[in-house]
């Protein structure tokens, strides 16, 4: 007894000890990952997109009207990163961790406070938080939910203080505010949580906490709907939070779904999209409403087949490896040894105490009630994996749950031994049952083109065609592969072996016109003028409104002094793209070469309106406006 209650006083020294081992993991997976390729680069499918996103918002501003995939938020707060960082990407990695640090540690001690002084679940929960390795990747990663877990954690922690609360007072109404406020931009930071929004206003409004639901959504709608209003003007039609949000829904219930990310970058993945692109332009509508009426289709069709589908992927959510999506294939995530061997192994222990810990939350309705907010957090992010696809990622939103189940099991267990044998049992089999079904991806081939891409931009050409060579044909997508190895050589200044290449990924995929981009550079660098705008004029072919094509046609053309049909591309690409900087740039310094001087402050003035932070724009538009007072200043009379 005395030995329990010199612990109990000595749990500031246990949460320091926690903190302090949290602190040497994260450091140490930096250090290891700062000798991957990628460390300091932002590659990867979504990765690539959020980069393009943050670095376009310092050029542009926050609100710029352009094309954006991906709810914007993350977007947002990357713009913010770069701009504290200088664009560090590691400083970055370090920045994410450190506020999932942070988040952690408050979440703790809003449990602390909550769970009676003879409960163990806060530091239970926090021991978990501190030494499982997958949420340390993630939170490393450039991606959304490095954002999305510290404002759930604030949204939850809102409304589990607010389920303390019986009278609707002025807090009441301040927590429920604090809680739609959160999940709203955990909405704009990953559509994913709009089921658990739907889910926890469903439950304020089942329990007749009618001031609370209308707190909790009016405040959420607030942050929500500004950005659907914005989305929906740009794109000409209703958009609620992202564009594409109907892909994931039929990747992960098509015909030949196994309910994991199994249409990768690569041949297959451009296949769907054009294919539906194609689609959606014949039937009038949209990517988005041609998934949703294939999924439609199917599950008309074969309704059992859904089912079994669905059933499939309620075991996958607790298969204990991390599925692939996006920037968690195998060779990325295991790349260090902490995450090699550690990542599986602390996967497995937490999912196992999760699961196990839904026993006791549940069989008690004191469990039950304090443990609300949770149960419905779970509930709404098990549901969107079973709807939708299953991934390593997108169960990151359930930890908090699962933590805190976790920290239960282990606080119920000694007393009741009998029930927590059987409930950890059926806890393994559902893991292990999981953990079968679930797909063995062979992720190399696409892992190799994104580290030979990393390898490229670090102008290591020799380490690229070592990693590529023989290699090539096994490649998710062989004309990317053929592409990245010609630029190598053009890199060693081996232009003979670099066209070969590019010729090979030309008739690799014979839609795309990126390899006959490059090799039309090529030539235009070798001044072999003519080959080179049979390769830009083979390329417009395949692909007519492909802008990079148009801008550096033009740019050739200017070597040429052919200026006048310059003009005419020029004039082409910002017809179709009337925001590329570059262009108007471009098409400014030719009519200043022409002296229409009007037309090149307009075209200056434009490109600066779309990247206000560029010098060379700025001293452009400067330069013209001098030559413009002196061609009004009076000549001297002799």
């Amino acid at each position: 007894m005395k030995d329990r209650e010199n612990l109990l006083r000595n749990r500031p020294l246990i949460f320091a000890g926690l903190l302090l081992a949290g602190i040497l993991l994260r450091g140490e997976y930096l250090r290891e990952f700062a000798s991957s390729p990628l460390f300091d680069l932002a590659l990867g499918a979504d990765v690539s997109e959020y980069h393009a996103r943050a670095s376009d918002i310092l050029m542009r501003g926050f609100l710029a009207p352009v094309y954006e995939i991906h709810a914007p938020l993350y977007s947002w707060f990357l713009a913010l990163a770069y701009w504290i960082t200088g664009h560090a990407i590691p400083l970055v990695r370090g920045i994410q961790l450190l506020i999932n640090l942070l988040a952690w540690s408050g979440f703790y001690f809003f449990l602390r406070k909550r769970c009676r002084y003879s409960d163990w679940t806060p530091e239970w929960m926090f021991a978990g938080a501190m030494v499982f390795l997958p949420a340390v990747f993630f939170q490393a990663e450039l991606l959304s939910e490095s954002l999305l877990l510290p404002l759930l954690l604030g949204a939850v922690s809102c409304v589990m203080a607010l389920d303390d609360r019986e009278n609707e007072d002025r807090k009441s109404r301040s927590l429920a505010g604090s809680a739609g406020l959160l999940t709203g931009l955990a909405v704009i930071t990953h559509p994913i949580t709009l089921l658990y929004f739907c889910f926890q206003a469903f439950d304020f409004l089942r329990r007749s906490k009618g001031p609370r639901f209308f707190i909790y959504c009016a405040l959420a709608l607030l942050v929500i709907l500004p950005v659907s209003w914005i989305r929906s003007a740009r794109a000409g039609r209703f958009v609620l939070v992202q564009n594409n949000s109907a892909l994931n829904l039929y990747i992960g219930n098509h015909e030949q779904a196994d309910g994991t990310c199994c249409i990768r970058p690569g041949i297959a993945w451009k296949e769907l999209h054009r294919n539906a692109e194609e689609e959606a332009r014949c039937s009038g509508t949209t990517k988005d409403a041609v998934f949703f009426r294939k999924v439609l289709q199917f599950a008309a069709a074969h309704p059992l087949q859904m089912l079994q589908r669905m059933g499939r992927k309620i075991l996958q959510v607790w298969a204990p490896q991390n599925l692939p999506a996006g920037a968690d294939a195998s060779p990325i995530f295991g790349w260090t040894l902490l995450m090699r061997f550690g990542g599986p192994f602390t996967g497995a222990v937490i999912l196992l105490l999760g699961l196990a810990g839904l026993w006791p939350v549940l069989r008690e309705w004191e469990s039950r009630e304090e443990y609300r907010a949770l149960l419905v957090l779970f509930a709404g992010f098990y549901l969107a994996q079973i709807l939708f696809v299953t991934s390593g990622r997108y169960r990151l939103p359930m930890l908090p749950a699962l933590l805190v189940f976790g920290g239960c099991f282990l606080q119920w267990m000694p007393a009741h031994r009998r029930q927590a044998i059987p409930a950890a049992a059926a806890a393994a089999l559902v893991i292990a049952a999981g953990g079968l079904i679930s797909p063995r991806l062979n992720a190399e081939p696409e892992c190799r083109t994104l580290f030979a891409e990393a390898l490229l931009q670090k102008k290591k050409p020799e380490k690229v065609l070592e990693l590529l060579e023989g290699k090539m044909k096994e490649a998710a997508d062989p004309a990317r592969d053929l592409c990245i190895a010609g630029l190598a050589c053009r890199q060693q200044g081996n232009d003979s072996r670099a066209i070969r290449y590019f010729r090979a990924a030309a008739d690799a995929s014979p839609q795309e016109a990126e390899a006959l981009m490059d090799l039309a550079i090529l030539y235009s660098d070798r001044r072999q003028y003519s080959m080179s705008e049979a390769c830009f004029s083979a390329a417009l072919k395949r692909d007519r409104d492909h802008t990079d094509v148009l801008f550096n046609y033009a740019l050739m053309l200017e070597k040429r002094r052919h200026f006048r049909r310059e003009s005419e591309i020029l004039e082409r690409l910002l017809k179709l793209e009337p925001r590329h900087p570059q262009g108007w740039n471009t098409l400014g310094r030719l009519a200043f070469y022409q002296h229409d001087l009007d037309k090149a402050e307009d075209c200056f003035e434009r490109a600066l309106e779309l990247c206000p932070r560029n010098s060379g724009f700025r001293k452009n538009l400067e330069l013209v406006r001098r030559k413009q007072k002196l061609m009004k200043q009076p000549s001297l009379a002799l």
